[in-house]
């Protein structure tokens, strides 16, 4: 929902959409292991920005899970 109160935000000039696909291509892969530091890291990093909720595609970059769900889960 955050994301359609933004939408005009997510327009871009032709250097943002550089600068977006570069972002995109240096992420890090679903699947690489970090070490704790290297997490901690990209967390403080992430709140660093002026939008940490949502990424660049405008999808959440937080998703909040209750406890028994996560029971559920990995139980």
């Amino acid at each position: 929902e955050d994301a359609k109160n933004h939408r005009d935000e997510f327009k871009n000039t032709p250097r943002e959409q550089i600068a977006k696909n570069l972002a995109k291509s240096s992420a890090i892969k679903v699947g690489t292991p970090l070490e704790k530091e290297e997490m901690l890291h990209i967390i403080h990093q992430l709140f660093a920005c002026s939008m940490p909720f949502m990424g660049i595609n405008a999808k959440p970059t937080i998703v909040h899970i209750e406890g028994d769900e996560l029971e559920k889960r990995f139980g």
